[in-house]
């Protein structure tokens, strides 16, 4: 059977050969030939290639002689005198191939002339052709654009066993699998053999042949900001395994769990995680919108009462001069706490203003809350509280650089404490 692409195709090997002794010019015709024409016409045409064209006369001249002793009917003889006529050129040659849905044959008829045939119907490529040329040593050169990758028949070993594959005419990227049985009795109930048609031949990709649902393999967990990603090696087997938590991970004690998925059941699967309890609250991204911005955010891990915060820098590049977005853990999982986000460095904020002082012998106690607005950095002054001795008094407040105000004076009389809220 050829292979490849381009085939050389040569005269019929079958028939009798030719005597060494036979003198030039004239070929024996041997009773061994009667019943048999097929033959003599093979005999014939090598005559007719490598005698000049009075000596191939002259072998028809025999065989129409054999004709009249019983070696063949007038209508092979027809066929023998035509043959003797033709030129040189090239035989009829077959071609036995896989072109994509089933071997079929293909017949290159005799003669001199190039040419092509269409692709037979379930090729690969449906505008392919199959192009011959007659050479000058009397073979046809074929090319064959019908599939990518050739029909290919090779042994595949596994262990102690093998297995012959045969692949049909593919295309490009196609994938061709056999099962897992050996010709030494030997099957797996999962996996198979696979090839993969690339850059015009067909390569062996792999061999999944296994009694268990997964191979052994590694399979990884991200945690994100606590302890960053883990990995961890499984042996081959089935169902669910469990393995510890990261020693740094929120909760040491806890467990992973990662079981064997399987997409087909007659294919191996992979270990996936499935669960696991190092953490209450697990890693999560969300989406959180304030005042028109909006930004995501990459929760790490942690358990009950932790807390997560990120500065109020969005998405859009919009940045709040302060204040802060805060994640808190429950046990139902994370939840948006508190969002402070500000154009201003200072919050808003309150004061307690509580005063003691005499007045007329009397002693008088009083408290009054102050509102302060937010502010940017820098010192502020505010009105003492109507209820002070000296309500025209003023109370100096400082916005410091990191957000916090500070008390600098109060000069309010009868003396006033001061607490901000």
């Amino acid at each position: 059977k050829p292979h490849g692409f381009q085939r050389q195709a040569g005269r019929p090997t079958s028939g009798p050969a030719v005597p060494a002794h036979a003198p030039s010019g004239f070929f024996c015709v041997s009773k061994t030939l009667s019943g048999s024409m097929a033959a003599i016409v093979d005999l014939l045409r090598r005559a007719s290639r490598t005698a000049p064209r009075m000596q191939a006369k002259q072998v028809l001249m025999a065989l129409v002689l054999g004709a009249t002793v019983g070696v063949g009917s007038a209508a092979d003889e027809n066929e023998a005198r035509r043959l003797g006529e033709a030129k040189d050129g090239c035989a009829k040659h077959f071609i036995t191939e896989d072109f994509g849905s089933g071997v079929v044959n293909v017949v290159i008829p005799e003669g001199n002339e190039d040419g092509h045939l269409t692709c037979p119907e379930g090729s690969i490529n449906k505008d392919g052709k199959i192009s011959f040329r007659c050479q000058s040593d009397g073979l046809w050169k074929v090319d064959i654009t019908c599939f990518d990758c050739p029909g290919l028949q090779e042994t595949v070993p596994f262990g102690t066993s093998q297995r012959q594959v045969h692949m049909p005419g593919g295309g490009e990227g196609d994938e061709h699998h056999e099962e897992c049985s050996f010709e030494d009795g030997t099957k797996y109930k999962l996996g198979r053999i696979t090839y993969r048609c690339e850059t015009g031949m067909w390569k062996h990709y792999a061999t999944t042949c296994t009694d268990e649902k997964c191979f052994a393999g590694t399979a990884s967990v991200d945690f994100y900001g606590i302890t960053g990603q883990v990995q961890y090696e499984f042996a081959t087997g089935s169902g669910q395994v469990s393995v510890d938590c990261p020693g740094d991970s929120p909760d040491p004690s806890g467990k992973l769990t990662f079981e064997c998925m399987q997409e087909k059941a007659d294919t191996p699967g992979n270990w996936v995680f499935v669960s696991q309890t190092c953490q209450t609250c697990g890693p999560r991204s969300v989406e959180v919108e304030y005042d028109g911005h909006t930004r995501m955010i990459a929760l790490g891990g942690a358990t009950v009462g932790g807390v997560e915060d990120v500065p109020c820098h969005f998405d859009d590049g919009h940045q709040f001069a302060n204040g802060k977005i805060s994640y808190k853990c429950f046990s139902g999982g994370w939840k948006l706490w508190e969002t402070t986000c500000s154009e201003y460095l200072c919050p808003e904020s309150s004061m307690d203003v509580r005063m003691k002082y005499t007045e007329d012998d009397r002693h008088i106690h009083a408290a009054e809350r102050v509102h302060v607005p937010p502010k940017n950095e820098g010192r502020y002054e505010m009105p003492c509280p109507k209820a002070s001795k000296d309500s025209e008094g003023r109370i100096l407040l400082e916005c410091r650089r990191d957000g916090t105000w500070k008390l600098v004076a109060a000069e309010c009389a009868g003396g006033p404490l001061v607490r901000p809220s």
